[in-house]
């Protein structure tokens, strides 16, 4: 980008009650931020008290949007990013639970001057085939991904509003996934800056429910397969999931976890019922999103955590290799 772009952040505000605070915090700190171009817009998603319209009244610069219910981490943002500048070159979504320091937004924003970059931020992952994190090494350079993690998400204006957004039937988790899924199917490159981590505080304030946490967790990653699995790879992938989350499930009842375990098994059960009926039309041209193989979900299914590791450690790093982008530096 030869000129200047203009970055609308998009903050979702939610349990306002308990987030007051930090709230306040994270608005402060973006708008310290050492940057020429840029808005504020604070999405007020449904809560229950004024907390919301306090701080926006204490910062004359932020856009406030208030909205009746919560439409989730998808809706809400969606919502935000209707109400950002017609001129908006990058849409930034940004969680609540995060402080950032002034020069967080020009080192983030450096990532869309190279082509073919339609998405970055401070941290991400590969998966694996049946839709698993995988734990990366201490890498510094930039790299290639499969997402960006939705707590700090650029994304081009023009770009989100040809995949029409953020798919709302996911209400919360795995949806930057999946939008970064349908940006790689366009063509365009997710790029994670390891150096803007450390510009970036992610303080994961929680407020949701542990086990409706799970249960979305659970249910959104059948709906990630389903949407973005070209046909002939579909039926294995969705059983790679399915094996992977029924571990899930054997682990949380050997912890005694009855109730996580519980909504892993209503996530399963929710996500291979709805997956065809609760989201978009599936895309016959869709292309298969890049992920690490399905060497690491045989791995990690049948092996200790750390056993698995150790297995998967050179595969891995060659995999990283492959995604760095040391054209990008």
């Amino acid at each position: 980008m030869e000129n200047t772009p203009l970055v609308s952040v998009i903050i979702l505000s939610y349990n306002s009650s308990k987030m007051g605070n930090m709230l306040s915090d994270c608005v402060s700190s973006v708008l310290h931020t050492d940057y020429p171009s840029f808005e504020v817009v604070l999405v007020d998603n449904g809560s229950s008290d004024s907390t919301t319209r306090v701080v926006a009244d204490r910062f004359a610069k932020v856009k406030l949007v208030s909205l009746k219910n919560n439409l989730g981490y998808a809706g809400g943002n969606n919502e935000g990013a209707k109400q950002a500048d017609k001129s908006t070159d990058i849409l930034l979504f940004l969680n609540s639970d995060v402080i950032v320091d002034k020069d967080w937004l020009k080192l983030l924003v450096k990532a869309f001057s190279y082509e073919k970059i339609a998405a970055a931020g401070p941290t991400g992952t590969l998966l694996t085939f049946g839709n698993r994190t995988l734990s990366l090494p201490d890498f510094k350079k930039p790299f290639f991904s499969t997402y960006a993690s939705g707590h700090c998400l650029a994304v081009k204006k023009n770009v989100f509003e040809e995949l029409s957004g953020f798919d709302e039937s996911f209400f919360m988790y795995w949806e930057e996934i999946d939008l970064c899924f349908r940006i790689r199917s366009l063509g365009y490159n997710i790029l994670v800056l390891p150096e803007v981590a450390k510009h970036v505080n992610h303080l994961a304030a929680g407020g949701m429910v542990q086990n409706l946490r799970v249960f979305y967790e659970v249910r959104n990653s059948f709906y990630t397969v389903y949407q973005s699995y070209p046909a002939e790879s579909l039926p294995s992938a969705i059983l790679a999931v399915l094996a992977n989350r029924m571990r899930t499930v054997f682990s949380l009842i050997q912890k005694r976890n009855a109730g996580g375990a519980i909504a892993s098994f209503r996530g399963i059960e929710q996500g291979l019922w709805s997956m065809s009926k609760a989201t978009r039309p599936r895309n016959p041209h869709a292309k298969k999103p890049y992920v690490a193989g399905a060497f690491f979900d045989l791995i990690f299914l049948w092996l200790p955590r750390k056993t698995a590791d150790r297995i998967s450690a050179p595969k891995l790093l060659l995999e990283m290799r492959r995604m760095l982008a040391f054209d990008v530096v």
